[in-house]
């Protein structure tokens, strides 16, 4: 029997430097997501020293974040393109220097271009690509290895609430952003660790020749590039070599191109015609505004409601703490048939429900911790729940388009988000409102699930 060749892809997965790139994209996600995350006491900062409406202060995160999932679309296609590294450090830098410019930001116009658009488009490309290069790295610990990574957004959004508050109390909120900036600019070097695979080609295809037709003709297999994509995809790299003996390169990237893009107009087109799968879109969209809106607010309506300020940062860090438990717990009970999915998600939606009509009755700390425990567990089962669900209900090629054109509906809901807390709270003088809605809403996706 012939030995595994030693460059084979094969043979990196699961161990070895797979490990160091779980590593490196935990130390990503926690600051580029958990500085996100913990925007909510940045809020309330925003609001004394711009002397802002709540309206006027909720559009820098609002509109990062509608950047951000639209970008992530743009992200999953520039893999055909460049490297996920290249991508990811690209990612990186934009969102450190949109969070350092704040430092000379004048006015909410200047937050919203610093942190909505330039950090926005940063982290866009930064988190769909994670996912791409765990699964070159990993087969069999693919789940194990996901975990790890995805849990350094939620332990940065445990523990940045708290260094933020800090950072505001000791350089205010120049210095902050400033400190924040620098913070994030430690993920360039992890992302330098992004390496790609160093085996694109099967076992059984020699690197330096191929047999096209009845002829055997060399083919510079260096020259030739795949993408992320079409590496991670069995076959399609192969494919790209066995052709580029009877094609130019330029013939060849053309081709890949045109194909490309009819493939995501057909695939969105049957996507469109699948009503489970819009059904899914429209329920994970008013999912994301409601816990993102919640851990946008409940610090300053806990401050409203008599909470010190230093006690209702602690909220973002439990909600988070939390958020990590539900998504490990749920994906177990659910993988090992303990409970169904679906009742997992009715379980959990009615429970968001429930706990979110009880916010505004709620005036003490002890209670608002409580209640973030409690929403952070539903919220990780949900957000574990969706991802999955998307993959029972489409095929599976059309999943990455899938899950990208789903939190693209979020993206346009994001942009509401302004003037529903404006409305609320600056004219109506009170989140509570708010709070109704999503828990009414919450209840009315519950039937939607069972079926």
């Amino acid at each position: 029997m012939s030995k595994r060749p030693k460059n084979s892809l094969h043979h990196k997965t699961d161990f070895g430097y797979a490990w160091i790139i779980v590593a490196s994209s935990f130390i990503i996600y926690a600051l580029i997501i958990g500085n996100i995350r913990s925007y909510g006491v940045v809020y309330v900062e925003i609001l004394g020293t711009y002397n802002a409406s709540r309206e006027a202060a909720s559009w820098p995160l609002s509109l990062l974040y509608a950047v951000m999932y639209f970008t992530g679309v743009i992200s999953g296609i520039l893999n055909n393109y460049f490297s996920t590294r290249v991508i990811v450090i690209i990612g990186c830098l934009f969102s450190s220097l949109g969070i350092s410019l704040c430092f000379s930001a004048e006015s909410i116009f200047h937050l919203s271009i610093f942190i909505g658009l330039i950090q926005g488009f940063g982290s866009g490309l930064v988190f769909p690509q994670i996912p791409i290069i765990i699964n070159q790295y990993f087969v069999k610990l693919r789940g194990t290895a996901c975990g790890f990574a995805f849990a350094g957004a939620t332990i940065g959004a445990f523990l940045l609430p708290l260094f933020t508050e800090f950072l505001l109390e000791q350089y205010s909120i120049k210095g902050c952003f400033l400190v924040l900036g620098a913070l994030t600019l430690n993920t360039i070097p992890a992302a330098m660790l992004l390496r790609p695979p160093t085996s694109i080609v099967s076992e059984n295809l020699n690197v330096n020749e191929v047999k096209v037709g009845a002829e055997r003709e060399m083919v510079n297999v260096k020259n030739i590039k795949c993408s992320a994509y079409e590496t991670e995809i069995k076959g399609r790299c192969e494919e790209k070599i066995l052709i580029a003996g009877s094609q130019t390169e330029d013939e060849l990237s053309n081709k890949d191109s045109t194909s490309t893009l009819i493939k995501l107009v057909k695939i969105s087109i049957s996507l469109a015609k699948n009503p489970v799968y819009l059904t899914l879109c429209i329920l994970h969209a008013v999912f994301m505004w409601s816990w993102t809106t919640f851990t946008l607010i409940i610090v300053d309506f806990a401050v409203d409601k008599g909470v010190e300020m230093n006690e209702a940062v602690v909220l973002l860090s439990a909600f988070a703490g939390f958020d990590l438990f539900g998504r490990l717990t749920s994906g177990y009970v659910s993988d090992k048939g303990f409970i169904k999915r679906t009742t997992i998600g009715s379980i959990s939606v009615a429970s968001i429900g429930l706990l979110s009509l009880a916010v505004p009755l709620v005036t003490n700390f002890t209670f608002f911790v409580l209640i973030s425990f409690s929403l952070g567990v539903f919220t990780g089962a949900l957000m574990i729940l969706f991802s999955v669900l998307v993959v029972e209900f489409v095929e599976m090629e059309k999943v990455p388009i899938a899950l990208g054109v789903s939190l693209s509906f979020y993206g346009f809901i994001a942009l509401l988000r302004p003037e529903i807390i404006g409305y609320f709270r600056d004219i109506h003088n009170s989140y509570n409102g708010m709070f109704y809605v999503m828990g009414v809403k919450s209840g009315n996706h519950v039937g939607a699930i069972l079926s």
